[in-house]
């Protein structure tokens, strides 16, 4: 992961003092707030050093095979204790495909469980190399109808049934997740077409409705980063509730969150 600049409105008192700290003038006072321009911030982190209350702050770090298995064998008695195992998320995993190769190498050498959290949007090729070494897939449907799916995504959702229906023909343990967003997927029609999908491919072993959070624009905020969803909001647990019901009504166990 590359280190990346965050800012914290919450704890920032206003007193400018990283304004003339940042050598590269990247940081600009508006509306008496300190607004980064992300094009000159060199990560150079003298504004965190006269920061009083860590409202600027440097995540991510670029990291080897090696650091981080011997971060994730720190956790090996959870793993024991729980009978779980690794879960590589992201963003999406395949982003960096010969490094998630190696850590799902590496890990199922070491007998670990392993599990990929993937939109499923990646060259098939690399799916089928890369799936020996995966013992789950948590695999995401965010909508059936194709236009809509490039409207919303930006590509087409044609390459990402094509790849689960191969991971299910090749004996995969996969979980459906299917995100909830009011006024984008929600409506009925796509939750039937999508459970419809699910029921036909067998195999599956739960669906995982994951409900729209509209806390997540905070996260924009701490990123100098435009959301585009400010004006939608978290669905009801009423309806929550018939989506539920519509996907256990295709014989499909279901899950509330995941």
């Amino acid at each position: 992961m590359q280190p990346e600049f965050i800012y914290i409105l919450q704890k920032c008192l206003r007193c400018g003092d990283c304004t003339p700290a940042c050598p590269h003038h990247a940081i600009q006072l508006k509306d008496n707030l300190p607004v980064t321009n992300a094009g000159d911030c060199e990560l150079c982190g003298s504004c965190l050093e006269v920061c009083p209350t860590g409202a600027r702050e440097i995540v991510g770090e670029e990291i080897t095979v090696d650091q981080l298995m011997q971060e994730i064998e720190s956790d090996r008695v959870f793993y024991d204790e729980s009978g779980g195992g690794v879960t590589f998320s992201g963003g999406e995993p395949f982003m960096q495909p010969q490094f998630l190769e190696a850590l799902l190498q590496t890990s199922k050498a070491r007998n670990l469980h392993t599990a990929v959290d993937t939109s499923g949007f990646v060259d098939t090729a690399i799916l089928r190399n890369v799936s020996k070494y995966v013992d789950l897939f948590l695999y995401d449907i965010k909508m059936m109808n194709n236009e809509r799916h490039r409207t919303f995504t930006g590509v087409s959702n044609s390459l990402i049934f094509k790849n689960l229906k191969w991971i299910v023909s090749a004996g995969k343990r996969v979980i459906v997740r299917v995100p909830l967003i009011p006024g984008i997927n929600d409506d009925l029609k796509n939750m039937e077409h999508t459970a419809d999908f699910i029921a036909t491919l067998g195999g599956i072993e739960r669906v995982d409705i994951l409900p729209y959070f509209a806390e997540s624009a905070d996260k924009y905020r701490r990123l100098n980063r435009m959301h585009k969803m400010n004006d939608v909001k978290s669905p009801s647990n009423g309806d929550i509730e018939i989506i539920k019901t519509t996907f256990e009504s295709y014989g499909l166990a279901v899950v509330i969150g995941g």
